[in-house]
């Protein structure tokens, strides 16, 4: 530790143009020791290659997607074993949801069917999708869910909204407030979805608006969705999703996360663009002790492609992949001289604390 530190003190480079670059160079240099360390003394460690890696990374592959498709089959499991105490502890609602499939016509409506069968009802169909006003019209005004959730709620009124919390235990909200706001989407095609709907129902909006609690009324006066409303109720501890992953090419999605979300959006690159991959052919050289191993023409094309990033994408992150721990070390010798020689590429690299630099094997 004693030379470490009188190492660090006697580099002015490090010292004196950047006294952050101590810190680092110090965490740098620990981690390393305790890997090499570990390397030593750990047999199960040391004998651990790439080869081992990458089979330990596809056993894992393996196993979550397995993981993924046993889960399904267990929830079906579950909710069929669910299905059947329910059917057993309530014969009648069980003979009376029998007759009702069994008719050709004259079908009882829905909310009458949930408000006289209820235990069998859910318990058949756990899962319910409706939109706000099919909720007030199909379902009985009263606690029937465990949980509610809107999606797009940017574009839910809350008086729309109410009636459907109202009928669940608990609520998850999610929608996008830089979205489309509501509109009379739902307003205006409801007259054409009336299969199934009792005519004598009336929408019950008003009286849920009425029934809700006086703070809930408060919070969802002049607010435009339920989206909005919320997030004033729980005053700022609303949680954001950041990562964008449904676009298939993270140029579709860049200038609304430059122009609307102040690039705070994490993205993810394409594979298979033309600029995904690029092919650098670097003439023969000499590497280590004249062999082949880590020429010098490589590490000094490394050297410049890392400048170019710099230059080029200065907000973006980088790390460099090494095929071997001794081209590792010849890369760092190299990037060191040229950090030495252009302490603003350092500064540029680093900026990103969360995604620092890096060079590894």
């Amino acid at each position: 530790m004693h030379k470490l530190l009188q190492s660090l003190e006697e580099r002015s480079d490090v010292s004196e143009s950047d006294p952050t670059r101590v810190g680092l160079v110090f965490d740098r240099v620990t981690s390393a020791s305790i890997l090499d360390d570990a390397l030593l003394f750990d047999p199960d460690l040391a004998s651990v290659g790439g080869t081992e890696l990458d089979a330990a990374a596809s056993s894992y592959q393996r196993d979550d997607l397995s993981h993924l498709a046993a889960n399904a089959v267990r929830i079906r499991r579950l909710a069929a074993q669910r299905l059947k105490l329910v059917l057993d502890a309530n014969p009648d609602q069980h003979l009376k949801l029998k007759t009702e499939v069994t008719r050709k016509t004259r079908f009882t409506p829905v909310r009458r069917l949930l408000s006289d069968l209820p235990e069998v009802m859910l318990s058949a169909k756990p899962v319910w999708a409706m939109s706000p006003l099919q909720v007030s019209r199909l379902l009985p005004l009263k606690e029937s869910f465990d949980l509610v959730i809107f999606d797009e709620a940017s574009q839910v009124k809350p008086a729309d909204a109410i009636p459907a919390i109202l009928r669940g235990r608990q609520l998850i909200v999610a929608g996008d407030s830089r979205q489309l706001p509501p509109t009379e989407f739902f307003t205006k095609t409801l007259d054409d979805q009336d299969d199934g709907i009792d005519e004598d129902a009336t929408l019950d909006s008003v009286a849920a608006v009425e029934t809700a609690p006086r703070r809930m009324g408060s919070m969802t006066r002049d607010a435009e969705s339920i989206l909005f409303a919320m997030d004033r109720l729980l005053a700022g501890q609303s949680r954001r999703l950041l990562w964008h992953y449904r676009s298939r090419d993270e140029r579709l999605i860049a200038v609304s996360n430059s122009r609307i979300y102040d690039r705070s959006l994490t993205t993810f690159p394409a594979a298979d663009t033309p600029d995904a991959i690029a092919h650098i052919e670097v003439p023969p050289s000499p590497g280590i002790d004249g062999g082949t191993n880590s020429p010098e023409k490589e590490v000094s094309e490394v050297v410049n492609a890392v400048r170019a990033h710099a230059l080029a994408h200065p907000d973006e992150s980088l790390g460099v992949i090494a095929f071997g721990v001794k081209h590792q070390h010849r890369l760092e010798i190299a990037l060191e001289a040229a950090f030495q020689e252009d302490p603003t590429l350092y500064a540029t690299l680093n900026q990103n604390e969360a995604e620092p630099f890096f060079v590894k094997a």
